[in-house]
C-alpha cells in the first residue's frame, strides 16, 4: 500500500430545496473560500462506486450514494422528485498517490459524522452557510 498519505475528508450534497454545495470540506479550502471547487470537481453521473481524479493540485478519491443510504431512510429525493445523492471523499495536495483504499478507511473511521452533516444538511435552506471545516487523516 506504500507510505501513508494525509488527506482530508469531505462530502457534497444538494437537499430538497439547496443545489450542490460542500458541507464538509478541508480546513484550508473554507478558508480560502475555495471549497465550491469540490463541487465542480465531483460533478458528474451519480451514483459514482469510485473514482479518482487531479484536479488543479489536489487528488481526489471519491465516490456517491443515494442520500436516503447516508440517512437511513427513504427521505432522498429534492422538491421535483430528482434523487439527491451524497459525494462522500478524501483529498490530497500535491501529487501524492491517491487510491480508493484510502477513501475507504476514512470513510470507516468519519461515517457517524458524515451521516450526522447530511442530517443537519437535510433541512436547511438558508444559503451562505459555510462547510463544517475537516482535518486530516494519515492513511
Amino acid at each position: 500500500m506504500g507510505e501513508p498519505v494525509e488527506v482530508w475528508p469531505f462530502v457534497v450534497t444538494r437537499n430538497p430545496v439547496l443545489d450542490w454545495r460542500a458541507i464538509y470540506a478541508p480546513a484550508f479550502l473554507v478558508a480560502g473560500n475555495d471549497d465550491y471547487r469540490l463541487v465542480t470537481a465531483t460533478a458528474g453521473r451519480h451514483p459514482e462506486p469510485g473514482r479518482i481524479k487531479r484536479s488543479g493540485g489536489l487528488t481526489l478519491a471519491f465516490c456517491s450514494r443515494p442520500a436516503g443510504e447516508v440517512l437511513g431512510s427513504t427521505r432522498s429525493r429534492d422538491r421535483f422528485g430528482r434523487l439527491v445523492h451524497v459525494v462522500e471523499g478524501v483529498l490530497a495536495q500535491g501529487g501524492a498517490a491517491l487510491g480508493l483504499h484510502h477513501l475507504d478507511a476514512v470513510r470507516e473511521v468519519e461515517a457517524g459524522r458524515i451521516k450526522g452533516l447530511v442530517a443537519d444538511f437535510w433541512g436547511r435552506t438558508e444559503e451562505g452557510v459555510p462547510p463544517v471545516a475537516s482535518t486530516p487523516h494519515l492513511v
